[in-house]
């Protein structure tokens, strides 16, 4: 039976709406349309494209399926609005960005598409490194850890610089020693810290960085992503404080350190709710 979801009066549908979503577009960018949306260009629009993304995220973190919906929305405007830009400077179009997108994905699917076969997801990523080699004809890169952005956020590069390693076989045979190593590095950061002689911003920077990475490392082990662990942690800071400034403005008593007594009364108190 087929999904309600894939019925080809939904993609129709889709079709439909998606062209006129590029119609709006072609018009805000259009002389009659809007001057900010005029002024915009590839460049300005990154922070826009990053900050979506990260609001998807957040969505789907707290399992908003309204807000995941919506954010979605934005990120295909962005990527519609920089493909419509690139278009009107004669270098590509939507229909060029769809086309090459679909033919990449059936021809890097092989054992969905061709002749090929995949018993499970590592020999899918297989097939898909080897097309892009063989087939595609890019360049056998110098090193496994060519091509991981400089750009991303830090522990999502960690994380990948040491899955990419680890796949070469350099890595802990178990998440034992990650964990010695994160002791390690708390260590050798004290110790630093502790000293008599002041260490350098620059010194305490380097050990703090290997301890987080030690940290990132020792998550992939346990099979979590740290990034998302950081997020759901931090969320749950912003609730819990939340709580505390409501019940210290409610109760007239000021935010301040001879308080904190209170303040972590009411902490608990968050803590003890669940939130």
């Amino acid at each position: 039976m087929q999904n309600n979801f894939t019925t080809n009066s939904v993609n129709a549908r889709a079709a439909e709406e998606f062209t006129k979503l590029l119609q709006t577009i072609a018009l805000l960018r259009s002389p009659e349309g809007c001057p900010w949306d005029r002024e915009q260009s590839p460049s300005s629009m990154r922070e826009c494209l990053l900050e979506e993304c990260h609001e998807l995220i957040e969505a789907i973190n707290t399992r908003d399926t309204a807000n995941v919906r919506e954010e979605i929305g934005d990120i295909i405007l962005i990527t519609a609005m920089i493909s419509q830009m690139y278009a009107e400077e004669q270098h590509f179009d939507i229909a060029a960005v769809l086309e090459e997108l679909n033919a990449k994905l059936i021809r890097r699917h092989p054992h969905v598409f061709g002749e090929s076969k995949a018993r499970h997801a590592e020999e899918a990523l297989q097939n898909w490194e080897r097309v892009k080699t063989d087939v595609e004809g890019r360049k056998k890169t110098l090193s496994v850890l060519d091509g991981i952005p400089q750009s991303l956020p830090p522990l999502n590069r960690a994380l990948k610089l040491q899955k990419k390693a680890a796949k070469k076989g350099f890595d802990w045979p178990d998440m034992n020693g990650p964990l010695q190593k994160i002791q390690e590095e708390l260590r050798e950061l004290t110790d630093l810290v502790e000293q008599d002689k002041p260490a350098s911003p620059e010194r305490r920077e380097e050990e703090l960085g290997d301890l987080l990475f030690s940290i990132v490392n020792y998550a992939r082990h346990l099979g979590i992503d740290p990034a998302l662990a950081l997020s759901r942690s931090s969320l749950k800071f912003e609730q819990r404080f939340r709580h505390v400034e409501q019940q210290m403005n409610h109760n007239a008593i000021p935010m301040a350190p001879e308080n904190l007594a209170v303040m972590d009364t009411y902490w608990e108190e968050a803590k003890n709710r669940g939130t």
